[in-house]
C-alpha cells in the first residue's frame, strides 16, 4: 500500500500544520510528523482539538502501516495493520472507543489466521482459529467474554479431532478425542477444568486400550 508523496502534497496542501511539542492541538486541523528524512510519517486530522477521521501511519520506505479512524478523540470505525506486502495483517473495528464487531487476524500469506467477534469491549459471538490450508483448526463460542458451550478442535485435513464443553472459560462435562480415522481415541469428563473420573483410550479397532481414573485432576 505504497503512499504517494504526489497525491499527499495535493491532499493536505490546505491545511498542513505540524504539532510543537508539548503543546495541545486546538480546533480543527491536520497534523503531519516526519522522519528523520523527510518523509512523512504520520497524518492525523483532528476537529475541535480531538482525533477525527482518518488517522495514517507510515514506514520510512512510504507504506502506510496503520490506518485508524476516530470520532471525538475515541477509536471509532475500523483499524487496520498492514505487512509490508501491503496487504492486512489485522483488522478491527470500533465503537466509541471499544471494540465491536468483526476482528481478524491473517497469516503473511494473506489467509485468515483466526476471527473472533466483539460487543462493548468484549468477546461475544462466534471465534475461529485456521490453518494455513484454510481448514479450522478450532472453533467456540464467546458469550460476555467466556467461552461457553461446546469447542472443537480439527485435524489439519478437516476432520474431526476433540469436542469439549465449557462453563465460563472452563471445561466442564464430556470429553471427546478422534483419530484422524474418525474413531474415537479418548472419552473422559471435566469438573472445574480438571479431568475427573473415568476416561477410557481406545485402540484403532474401537476396543477399550486402557482406562483411567482421575480426581480433581490427578492421576488415581
Amino acid at each position: 500500500m505504497k503512499v504517494q508523496l504526489v497525491l499527499l502534497s495535493a491532499l493536505f496542501s490546505l491545511s498542513l500544520l505540524a504539532q510543537e511539542n508539548g503543546k495541545a492541538i486546538k480546533g480543527d486541523t491536520t497534523v503531519i510528523t516526519r522522519h528523520s528524512s523527510g518523509m512523512v510519517m504520520s497524518i492525523t486530522h483532528y476537529k475541535a482539538g480531538k482525533k477525527d477521521g482518518l488517522e495514517l501511519f507510515i514506514s520510512p520506505e512510504g507504506d502506510v502501516i496503520r490506518e485508524e479512524n476516530f470520532k471525538a478523540g475515541k477509536p471509532h470505525g475500523k483499524t487496520v495493520k498492514y505487512m509490508q506486502s501491503g496487504d492486512p495483517l489485522e483488522v478491527t473495528h470500533y465503537s466509541n472507543g471499544r471494540l465491536n464487531g468483526e476482528h481478524i487476524k491473517y497469516y503473511q500469506s494473506g489467509k485468515v489466521q483466526e476471527k473472533v467477534f466483539y460487543e462493548n469491549g468484549v468477546k461475544h459471538g462466534p471465534a475461529v482459529w485456521y490453518y494455513q490450508n484454510g481448514n479450522t483448526v478450532t472453533e467456540y463460542t464467546y458469550v460476555k467474554g467466556s467461552i461457553e458451550g461446546e469447542s472443537k478442535t480439527y485435524y489439519l485435513d478437516g476432520s474431526i479431532k476433540g469436542i469439549s464443553l465449557y462453563e465460563e472459560n472452563e471445561r466442564n462435562g464430556d470429553y471427546r478425542e478422534f483419530y484422524n480415522s474418525g474413531e474415537i481415541k479418548i472419552e473422559g469428563q471435566y469438573k472445574d477444568d480438571m479431568k475427573t473420573g473415568k476416561w477410557k483410550i481406545y485402540d484403532l479397532e474401537g476396543n477399550v486400550a486402557r482406562t483411567d481414573k482421575y480426581k480433581k485432576g490427578e492421576l488415581r
